[in-house]
């Protein structure tokens, strides 16, 4: 059984992104570094889950909940829980995060 993330970024205080990863959390955060509309964000939270379908239905209810404006995508009302999730502990990410030359150029 593989092991998923559910994260958080938050600016001054706000939730601005969330997201999934069955790939971790460091590969995941290291990925968003190349994205423009992560640059300078720093403030990550993150848990672990047991498998990907829960990880999904976790990160359904917290856009729900949060409504944070980076997400392009939005659950559909059919994937999101109706509770808060129970036991969760957001953890501090431990990792300095070194933003990268975007991707994408701003022009």
């Amino acid at each position: 059984m593989s092991t998923s993330v559910v994260y958080k970024y938050s600016l001054n205080g706000e939730v601005v992104y969330v997201g999934q990863s069955n790939r971790g959390i460091q590969k995941r955060v290291k990925e968003h570094c190349k994205e423009i509309r992560f640059m300078g964000l720093t403030d990550v939270e993150y848990y672990e889950v047991s498998d990907e379908q829960t990880a999904r239905k976790h990160e359904a209810f917290w856009i729900a909940h949060y409504k944070p404006i980076l997400n392009i995508q939005r659950p559909s009302l059919t994937e999101v829980m109706k509770r808060k999730p129970r036991g969760v502990q957001w953890n501090k990410y431990p990792y300095e995060i070194v933003y990268d030359e975007p991707l994408i150029a701003v022009n």
